[in-house]
């Protein structure tokens, strides 16, 4: 549904706008900031929220998910993205996974260094401020870092056949 406001500008914006007409739809541009204003100040308290560790659990995971997508994309090494992908739980691995511990060290120390994949991602990305302070893994934690992974799970979707074949590759 469409509700109607009445918005005032100064004179100046309003014989300039008058230059554009036909070209700039005033009504979706208005919205278009103010959904801009609004998602400004809601990520605001998103992160005053993360900072205080008040963040319920549902946000957290989508929070968690969104960064999944972000730190797959821009910041993860594709040794780190294909243990995030790949380590199923605890002692069970993908087929992908034992092949790479056998070929690559930097696999095989990570995973020798952590029991299992949430713990791996909730120490490497503690400092994102989704997760909580104690060094207990709590059951939010793990459903937090489950969130992240599929996140990173969609970047890892598009490139894995690429990945893996550089990884062999280096291994050689």
């Amino acid at each position: 549904m469409i509700k109607k406001i009445t918005i005032s500008i100064p004179d100046e914006l309003h014989q300039r706008l008058k230059e554009f007409k036909g070209y700039i739809n005033i009504s979706s541009s208005c919205a278009e900031s103010l959904k801009n204003k609004i998602d400004k100040i809601d990520l605001c308290v998103q992160e005053a929220k993360k900072r205080f560790q008040i963040l319920p659990t549902w946000e957290a995971c989508r929070l968690a998910y969104k960064q999944g997508i972000e730190w797959a994309g821009y910041d993860a090494t594709p040794v780190e993205l294909a243990i995030v992908c790949n380590w199923i739980d605890d002692e069970k691995y993908s087929e992908l996974m034992d092949l790479l511990s056998m070929e690559l060290k930097e696999v095989r120390s990570i995973r020798n260094s952590n029991s299992d994949v949430y713990e791996y991602i909730i120490h490497s990305f503690a400092g994102k401020g989704i997760f909580s302070k104690s060094q207990d893994l709590y059951h939010e934690d793990v459903e937090i870092a489950h969130s992240f992974r599929d996140g990173a799970n969609i970047v890892w979707g598009q490139i894995k056949n690429e990945t893996i074949s550089k990884l062999m590759d280096s291994g050689k």
